[in-house]
């Protein structure tokens, strides 16, 4: 619908000018919406592969997150399974602390025991 604005209009009067001048306003019109929608598809386009994009990077995401939180929760109960094993080593040791004071008595009675047998044995020998 383009018209050429330099020819001169065929029907004379005014009229011919100010219709020109509407038709050209109008083609601009519609070439601005024109390219407002081609712009709108293509954004929409992008958008959407975007979108897509997006959804796949969540994903993978996703994944590792859950491959990385299972090898965490193996760790996690290998080190239970340490810790389990040290108290256990600690409450060995703790019983071993304990009986060591028994002990000690213990010895400390044997060597008073036969300090005691030597020293009778000496008095009696050296005395009689």
């Amino acid at each position: 619908m383009a018209m050429n604005s330099d020819a001169p209009s065929k029907h004379g009067g005014s009229g011919g000018g100010e219709l020109e001048k509407r038709v050209a306003s109008v083609e601009t019109r519609l070439g601005v919406i024109e390219r407002t929608m081609v712009t709108a598809e293509v954004l929409q386009r992008e958008l959407g592969a975007l979108r897509q994009e997006i959804h796949e990077g969540f994903g993978e995401l996703r994944k590792e997150m859950h491959a990385e939180s299972i090898a965490v929760r193996g760790e996690i109960a290998t080190v239970r399974g340490e810790v389990a094993t040290v108290r256990g080593e600690v409450a060995t040791v703790r019983g071993e602390v304990a009986r060591m004071p028994f002990e000690t008595v213990k010895w400390l009675l044997a060597v008073f025991g036969i300090a005691a047998a030597i020293t009778t044995a000496v008095y009696n020998i050296w005395f009689r």
